[in-house]
Protein backbone atom coordinates (compact mmCIF):
# COMPACT_ATOMS: atom_id res chain seq x y z
CA UNK A 1 0.00 0.00 0.00
CA UNK A 2 1.02 3.54 -1.18
CA UNK A 3 0.20 5.02 2.18
CA UNK A 4 1.90 2.39 4.38
CA UNK A 5 5.27 3.49 2.46
CA UNK A 6 5.02 6.75 2.44
CA UNK A 7 3.89 6.57 6.65
CA UNK A 8 7.45 4.43 6.99
CA UNK A 9 9.82 7.18 4.92
CA UNK A 10 7.88 9.46 6.92
CA UNK A 11 9.01 7.95 10.24
CA UNK A 12 12.71 7.21 8.86
CA UNK A 13 13.03 10.58 8.08
CA UNK A 14 12.35 11.34 11.33
CA UNK A 15 14.93 8.63 13.03
CA UNK A 16 17.99 10.94 12.43
CA UNK A 17 15.95 13.89 14.11
CA UNK A 18 15.59 11.93 17.09
CA UNK A 19 19.02 10.58 17.13
CA UNK A 20 20.82 14.01 17.15
CA UNK A 21 18.37 14.88 19.78
CA UNK A 22 18.57 12.77 22.25
CA UNK A 23 22.56 13.36 21.67
CA UNK A 24 22.12 17.12 22.44
CA UNK A 25 19.97 16.15 25.66
CA UNK A 26 22.42 13.62 26.51
CA UNK A 27 25.13 16.03 26.42
CA UNK A 28 23.11 18.61 28.03
CA UNK A 29 22.50 16.35 30.96
CA UNK A 30 25.94 15.54 31.16
CA UNK A 31 26.90 19.93 31.77
CA UNK A 32 23.87 19.80 33.99
CA UNK A 33 25.39 17.17 36.13
CA UNK A 34 28.88 18.54 35.41
CA UNK A 35 27.84 21.96 37.12
CA UNK A 36 25.42 20.37 39.80
CA UNK A 37 28.81 18.44 41.26
CA UNK A 38 30.42 21.69 40.51
CA UNK A 39 28.12 23.50 42.94
CA UNK A 40 28.01 20.54 45.25
CA UNK A 41 31.75 20.64 46.01
CA UNK A 42 31.33 24.22 46.15
CA UNK A 43 28.39 24.13 48.70
CA UNK A 44 30.80 21.35 50.76
CA UNK A 45 33.65 24.10 50.92
CA UNK A 46 31.23 26.85 52.11
CA UNK A 47 29.96 24.51 54.74
CA UNK A 48 33.59 23.54 55.68
CA UNK A 49 34.68 27.33 56.07
CA UNK A 50 31.48 28.03 57.97
CA UNK A 51 32.52 25.24 60.37
CA UNK A 52 35.70 26.43 60.66
CA UNK A 53 34.97 30.17 60.89
CA UNK A 54 32.25 28.67 63.57
CA UNK A 55 35.20 27.19 65.59
CA UNK A 56 37.61 30.02 65.49
CA UNK A 57 35.14 32.30 66.87
CA UNK A 58 34.07 30.23 69.92
CA UNK A 59 38.06 29.47 70.45
CA UNK A 60 40.73 32.03 71.74
CA UNK A 61 43.63 32.46 69.43
CA UNK A 62 46.51 32.41 71.94
CA UNK A 63 46.13 29.50 73.86
CA UNK A 64 43.61 27.42 71.63
CA UNK A 65 41.45 27.12 74.82
CA UNK A 66 37.30 28.13 74.41
CA UNK A 67 37.04 31.82 74.85
CA UNK A 68 34.34 33.68 76.92
CA UNK A 69 31.26 33.35 74.33
CA UNK A 70 32.05 29.44 73.82
CA UNK A 71 32.64 29.42 78.28
CA UNK A 72 29.14 31.50 78.53
CA UNK A 73 27.51 28.35 76.08
CA UNK A 74 29.00 25.81 77.58
CA UNK A 75 28.31 26.65 81.35
CA UNK A 76 24.83 27.64 80.33
CA UNK A 77 23.72 23.98 79.01
CA UNK A 78 25.58 22.37 81.74
CA UNK A 79 23.54 24.32 84.04
CA UNK A 80 20.83 22.96 82.36
CA UNK A 81 21.85 19.85 81.80
CA UNK A 82 22.82 19.65 85.94
CA UNK A 83 19.20 20.98 86.76
CA UNK A 84 18.08 18.21 84.45
CA UNK A 85 19.72 15.17 85.61
CA UNK A 86 19.89 16.49 89.18
CA UNK A 87 23.49 16.13 89.02
CA UNK A 88 26.94 17.87 90.50
CA UNK A 89 28.23 20.72 88.84
CA UNK A 90 31.55 22.16 89.66
CA UNK A 91 33.36 25.67 88.65
CA UNK A 92 36.96 26.42 89.06
CA UNK A 93 38.17 29.70 88.16
CA UNK A 94 42.42 30.25 87.99
CA UNK A 95 44.22 33.60 86.97
CA UNK A 96 47.38 35.46 86.99
CA UNK A 97 49.15 38.57 86.04
CA UNK A 98 51.39 37.20 83.60
CA UNK A 99 52.51 37.54 79.48
CA UNK A 100 51.71 34.79 77.08
CA UNK A 101 54.03 32.20 77.84
CA UNK A 102 52.39 31.69 81.06
CA UNK A 103 48.94 32.15 79.52
CA UNK A 104 49.73 28.72 77.27
CA UNK A 105 51.31 27.15 79.93
CA UNK A 106 48.28 27.03 82.34
CA UNK A 107 46.10 26.59 79.20
CA UNK A 108 48.35 23.19 78.43
CA UNK A 109 47.97 22.53 82.08
CA UNK A 110 44.27 22.68 82.11
CA UNK A 111 43.75 20.90 78.58
CA UNK A 112 46.01 17.77 79.99
CA UNK A 113 44.63 17.27 83.26
CA UNK A 114 40.71 17.43 82.59
CA UNK A 115 38.85 14.48 81.17
CA UNK A 116 36.74 14.41 78.23
CA UNK A 117 33.51 15.70 78.79
CA UNK A 118 34.65 18.84 80.84
CA UNK A 119 34.96 22.23 79.62
CA UNK A 120 38.39 24.34 79.68
CA UNK A 121 38.13 28.47 78.37
CA UNK A 122 39.67 31.15 78.60
CA UNK A 123 37.57 33.33 80.94
CA UNK A 124 39.15 36.85 80.01
CA UNK A 125 42.78 38.39 80.45
CA UNK A 126 44.79 36.51 82.67
CA UNK A 127 41.80 34.27 84.19
CA UNK A 128 40.94 30.55 83.24
CA UNK A 129 37.23 28.65 84.28
CA UNK A 130 37.33 25.07 84.13
CA UNK A 131 33.41 23.40 83.88
CA UNK A 132 33.29 19.68 85.50
CA UNK A 133 30.01 18.36 84.97
CA UNK A 134 28.94 15.18 87.25
CA UNK A 135 31.57 16.77 89.74
CA UNK A 136 31.00 16.99 93.09
CA UNK A 137 33.54 19.33 95.05
CA UNK A 138 35.60 17.06 96.37
CA UNK A 139 36.43 15.37 92.76
CA UNK A 140 36.64 19.64 91.79
CA UNK A 141 39.33 20.06 94.39
CA UNK A 142 41.56 17.54 93.52
CA UNK A 143 41.16 18.52 89.58
CA UNK A 144 42.16 22.12 90.43
CA UNK A 145 45.19 20.19 93.03
CA UNK A 146 46.13 18.00 89.76
CA UNK A 147 46.54 21.43 87.38
CA UNK A 148 47.76 23.44 90.22
CA UNK A 149 50.57 21.03 90.48
CA UNK A 150 50.67 20.30 86.42
CA UNK A 151 51.50 24.11 86.46
CA UNK A 152 53.82 24.35 89.39
CA UNK A 153 55.77 21.62 88.29
CA UNK A 154 57.07 23.64 84.48
CA UNK A 155 60.13 26.16 84.60
CA UNK A 156 59.79 29.34 82.62
CA UNK A 157 62.70 30.48 80.10
CA UNK A 158 63.17 33.40 78.50
CA UNK A 159 62.80 32.13 74.51
CA UNK A 160 65.82 35.02 73.58
CA UNK A 161 68.30 33.88 76.10
CA UNK A 162 67.59 30.86 77.41
CA UNK A 163 67.60 32.47 81.10
CA UNK A 164 65.05 30.44 83.49
CA UNK A 165 62.39 32.82 84.55
CA UNK A 166 61.12 30.17 87.49
CA UNK A 167 57.65 28.66 88.28
CA UNK A 168 54.39 30.06 87.89
CA UNK A 169 52.66 29.29 91.36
Amino acid sequence: RPDQAQDRDSVLAVVPALRKSTREMQETNRQLESRLAISRQEISNLQHSLETIRAESLTDPLTSLGNRKYFDKALSEAVRAMRDKGEPLSLMMFGHLTGDQVLRLVALSLKQNIKGQDIAARYGGEEFAVVLPNTAMRQAITVADHIRRAVMAKELKKKSTGEILGRVT
